[in-house]
């Protein structure tokens, strides 16, 4: 009995039975049987691997949650995503201004601040980096 099924057993209590997917333990890898999971799945490369390890993010700010939701999608479990511009000049934290990039950071880094699918971390070089592992 391998570790993932291991403790996929003993999470999962009288009557449960657990699925061993053969993926990252803590990333979808023990999984009630019939619940699909597949929003918990990280996509498979061709080669059945895993998906991507890193993905930067530099984009508008209006679409940097949509990216962010994308690369959530594409990297595995512990991969790493990284997002440009977090702190942009200072002007997320003032909540008065709302013109749509900033309002588009702000929202962003309070998502990220709740989000239980990463832990973050955010560097202060230049206009701020923040680095997002996925759970």
């Amino acid at each position: 009995m391998s570790m993932t099924q291991r403790t996929g057993q003993c999470l999962a209590g009288p009557g449960n039975e657990i699925e061993d997917t053969g993926a990252p333990r803590g990333c979808g890898a023990a999984r009630s049987a019939g619940d699909g999971g597949e929003e918990d799945s990280p996509p498979r490369g061709g080669d059945g691997q895993g998906g991507f390890d890193f993905v930067f993010i530099d984009t508008d700010k209006i679409s940097h949650d949509a990216y962010n939701e994308r690369a959530l999608l594409l990297v595995h479990c512990g991969g790493l995503i990284v997002l440009d511009n977090v702190f942009w000049e200072g002007l997320g934290l003032d909540g008065t201004i709302q013109e749509p990039d900033t309002a588009g950071v702000r929202a962003l880094n309070l998502k990220l601040r709740d989000d239980t699918r990463v832990s973050i971390s955010t560097i202060p070089l230049s206009d701020g980096l923040t680095l997002a592992r996925k759970r």
